[in-house]
């Protein structure tokens, strides 16, 4: 007659140790709590001081930054007073940096600071109501290094740029959604409610495949009991409240906002059918692994009862995650996985702590447990490399590599050759991506008075910001033909040179340079008829409006 302690009913202690920390108490955790806030204060602080400053890739990107927050600082409306293919919370992010920083460019890397203590203090509060202490902190970090890390989605940990930043932005707002609604049948609160609506909202006006994924999260969760239209009350609540809060700072250019993201959208139009989500179904590694921990928890936490509200939610939003890579890949850049799959192993992780006292496939629980727990830290394990990266390009044989714009204000920005050769310009290489501007600077400095505004005809437009001039009204943060806005119809003249008393023309390599060639051709008819030839540089021709 075997043992009773080896019946597989009986839960070894050995696993019910292993899972023992993840259900830790508030007293119990104290110096855990106090020990994360000390490990990030001290990261916010490295980011604020290094993370703008080292730049091997996409150079233009962060111009793109620098010009935008530089307009917004200067009192500029986004849509009424300039074109904009994003919504404007990226570039008040830098401008609120760039004001604490007195201009610097060292905005870009405070104000990221500053987003990633929000979030992470904001996915903190939301993610202690509804899981344990240990769970909670996991999701705070995730949040935080999501937000803030120095490396591009996608990118080797070898690329320092904040290119694209508000892609990080962009998941970490996502993934405040994807929490509350993760726990919205037990915990249907009015606070919940706010954060979700108050998140969407900041996505509408970050970027809107954001909006999109977080809608289809909110639907799979959309309240159905009596019990449950407090969140509902909450959502609206913190809908309308941001809602307005964005109507103010643009003024109530809310149609002007609508016009610029028709045009955004009918640009990138193209890269999204339905055969070409198809066709990375097969190319998706994740898809399986995610389907697998989805089912896995939905079957180790019904209690028996598989057809239920909560697990038909924790299917779709299994679900909406899955399809939430496929999505992302063809619209934003570098796409490669499902970034949102580390956070919903977390949650599955903190869905299967709570269930564990009384499941009674406990071994079963224990084991997707701790697959997740893996993959949780092999993600982390990525971005300690990010880290490390950063901080040796902060060595100082390291930064003498490295080139700045030759100019007041932009000596810790440092730019670096991602390959060997410095004339290579596949990737904007930093010598010569600093050498062009630089170029420039030097023809407006000889050509042009302090006083007259300026534009650029090509991607980036440095010279605004480089030189603290009042930017025109018009013009963009970067212009692209079937990126920011279509190819046909071209935006209208006067919205591409506003009230600009000067336009500078590129003639330099760049990655950019097929669509800095179809602007010339396509506006060169209207700058011959407005502005004169004033002077040319090796990089650079520059012409003033006929007054």
């Amino acid at each position: 007659m075997p043992d009773s302690s080896s019946s597989p009913n009986k839960n070894p202690a050995r696993i019910d140790g292993a899972i023992k920390w993840l259900l830790v108490g508030e007293r119990e955790t104290r110096w855990l709590r106090w020990v994360f806030v000390l490990a990030a204060a001290l990261y916010f602080i490295f980011i604020g001081l290094a993370e703008t400053g080292p730049v091997n890739e996409f150079g233009h990107d962060v111009i793109v930054l620098l010009d935008g927050g530089w307009r917004v600082l200067s009192g500029q409306i986004p849509y009424r007073d300039f074109y904009l293919a994003l919504g404007p919370l990226e570039f008040m992010i830098t401008a609120f940096g760039m004001l604490l920083t007195r201009g610097s460019t060292q905005g870009i890397a405070v104000g990221n600071a500053i987003f990633g203590i929000t979030v992470g203090l904001w996915g903190w509060l939301l993610s202690r109501r509804r899981m344990p202490v240990v769970p909670a902190l996991i999701v705070a970090a995730w949040l935080i290094l999501t937000a803030t890390s120095p490396t591009p989605l996608g990118l080797s940990s070898n690329v320092m740029s904040c290119a694209m930043i508000y892609n990080r932005h962009g998941y970490a707002l996502l993934g405040i959604v994807l929490v509350e609604c993760a726990f919205a049948s037990e915990r249907s609160r009015f606070g919940g409610g706010v954060s979700s609506g108050i998140a969407l909202v900041l996505m509408a006006f970050l970027k809107l495949n954001y909006f999109g994924i977080a809608g289809l999260m909110l639907l799979a969760t959309v309240p159905v009991r009596r019990e449950e239209m407090a969140r509902l009350w909450g959502f609206m609540a913190g809908f309308a409240c941001t809602l307005a809060a964005f109507a103010l700072f643009l003024r109530f250019a809310i149609p002007a906002f609508l016009f610029d993201m028709r045009l955004a959208l009918a640009a990138r139009s193209t890269r999204l059918t339905f055969s070409m989500l198809f066709g990375e179904i097969g190319k998706r590694g994740e898809i399986v692994p995610l389907a697998m921990v989805t089912a896995a928890v939905v079957l180790l936490t019904a209690q028996g009862r598989l057809w239920q509200r909560y697990t038909a939610r924790v299917a779709l939003l299994g679900g909406v995650v899955i399809a939430s890579g496929l999505f992302f890949s063809q619209t934003n850049v570098n796409e490669t996985g499902c970034q949102l799959a580390t956070l919903w192993a977390i949650l599955v992780v903190g869905l299967l702590a709570a269930a564990y006292p009384k499941s009674k496939e406990k071994i079963a629980v224990f084991a997707v447990t701790a697959l997740c727990l893996g993959a949780i830290f092999f993600e982390f394990f990525g971005d300690a490399q990010n880290l490390r990266t950063l901080s040796r390009y902060r060595a100082p044989s390291v930064m003498a590599m490295g080139a700045s714009v030759a100019c007041c204000g932009m000596e810790r920005l440092k730019f670096y050759d991602l390959g060997g050769d410095a004339s290579d310009f596949s990737y904007d290489n930093g010598h010569l991506f600093v050498a062009i501007v630089d170029d420039g600077l030097a023809l407006l400095e000889k050509s042009s008075t302090p006083e007259e505004s300026v534009v650029t005809l090509g991607f980036e437009d440095p010279f605004a910001y480089a030189l603290r001039r009042k930017p025109a009204l018009g013009g963009s943060p970067w212009l692209r033909p079937g990126d920011n806005f279509p190819r046909t119809p071209m935006l209208d003249p006067e919205m591409v040179f506003g009230n600009a008393d000067l336009t500078m023309l590129p003639n330099y390599p760049t990655s950019n340079g097929k669509s800095n060639r179809e602007l010339a051709e396509a506006y060169g008819p209207y700058i011959a008829q407005h502005f004169t030839f004033v002077a040319r540089s090796q990089w650079w021709s520059l012409y003033r409006r006929n007054r």
